[in-house]
């Protein structure tokens, strides 16, 4: 999963932002995702889930990476 957060995203939490991209998941879910290194923010491992997201910052999720509990 990839996005770029756009300007009305600018200034969230990126665990909040994350969940709503995902809805099956919940923050609880995403929490342990940025837990296991699975998302990054332009290309960097995310180590806060309440990170601030920034207009344009580039959010992946690789689930691929590891097993990442759901």
């Amino acid at each position: 999963m990839r996005f770029r957060v756009s300007p009305v995203d600018a200034g969230r939490r990126l665990d909040v932002r994350l969940a709503e991209e995902n809805p099956e998941s919940t923050r609880s879910q995403v929490r342990k995702w940025i837990d296991q290194g699975l998302v990054t923010v332009n290309g960097v491992v995310a180590l806060r889930a309440g990170r601030v997201l920034r207009e344009n910052d580039e959010v992946t999720v690789d689930f691929h990476k590891g097993n990442p509990i759901m």
